[in-house]
């Protein structure tokens, strides 16, 4: 019985090894139609479906000393079909904006495309704050309490002053803004167990100048999660003897973000760290940052 489901189990496979060798002729096509790609994607996912069921009854069916290898065997398989798959996903669900956001730039000061944020464009130009008519006052009033928090306006400025250098943020002269389209994002700091980075500083893109003013995330077009699929990330750690995990260091920050949008990030920061009083200084983002609502869809399309 075992022998008689891994036949009908290898002319599956076969069968999606053909579906896989007609979407490499496909993508060879500069004229490559999508619809064809989509029918190759539900084929596939079919297939996978009726192997995944197939697998299980063969290792209900293995003996014991076979298990381990049986187990390899098939969650191997399974891993190579579902990155396949997930490219010709991609390609089959792509739309217009994630070509108009693409790119694979990870540097904010190169000479390439750079992004802009996609918009609710009704929503924007109904609710945007614009310099001339919003009087902006900002009052520090709990700074005495910030500069006893163990030293964290420093952190703070040292954060800042960081991400100046390495060309994340850079300097606004507002005074002749003549009515230019602006917002301004309020920030505050979080603290972290670590004694490297005790705080993170986190830009609030949800705040509101009233309940009737649109935030800059309310501004900016929602797209759903498209969050790594766990199923396929156990599945790769059990294909291989050793697994290896790395992350990108302030991944958003090195998106560069379009010059248009740019004024959309602004933020205050005072001249002076130690001086409540001092005059604000008026920042912005030149690269896309945590917390705005459509930064991970963006990053997800320059990391893909």
């Amino acid at each position: 019985m075992e022998s008689k489901l891994k036949a009908v189990r290898r002319g599956h496979r076969g069968q999606v090894t053909k579906l896989f060798k007609k979407f490499d002729e496909i993508e060879k096509n500069s004229d490559l139609d999508k619809d064809d790609v989509k029918l190759i994607s539900d084929a596939v996912e079919q297939k996978q479906k009726t192997i995944v069921d197939l697998n299980e009854k063969i290792l209900d069916l293995t003996s014991e000393e076979d298990v381990a290898e049986e187990i390899q065997e098939s969650d191997e398989y399974m891993f190579n079909l579902e990155s396949k798959l997930r490219k010709i996903r991609k390609i089959s669900h792509s739309d217009s904006i994630s070509q108009n956001v693409a790119s694979t730039s990870l540097d904010p000061n190169a000479n390439s495309f750079m992004p802009s944020y996609p918009t609710n464009s009704s929503l924007t130009n109904a609710n945007v704050i614009r310099s001339n008519e919003t009087e902006i006052n900002v009052q520090p009033t709990n700074f005495d309490n910030f500069r006893s928090m163990q030293n964290t306006h420093q952190k703070y400025s040292e954060i800042i002053e960081d991400q100046m250098k390495r060309g994340f943020i850079e300097k606004v002269n507002d005074k002749n803004d003549n009515g230019k389209s602006t917002h301004y994002i309020p920030h505050h700091a979080v603290k972290k167990d670590s004694t490297t980075t005790p705080i993170r500083i986190v830009y609030d893109c949800s705040c509101k100048k009233s309940p009737d003013h649109a935030s800059l995330n309310d501004c900016l077009m929602s797209t759903p999660p498209d969050l790594n699929d766990l199923t396929k990330i156990l599945m790769g750690f059990r294909t291989k003897k050793y697994a290896i995990s790395t992350d990108i260091e302030k991944a958003f920050l090195h998106i560069g973000l379009d010059e248009k949008d740019r004024d959309f990030t602004r933020f205050f920061w005072l001249s002076d760290t130690d001086n409540p009083s001092s005059t604000l200084t008026t920042y912005r983002f030149k690269s896309i940052l945590f917390g705005a609502t459509s930064s991970p869809f963006i990053l997800k399309c320059n990391t893909a």
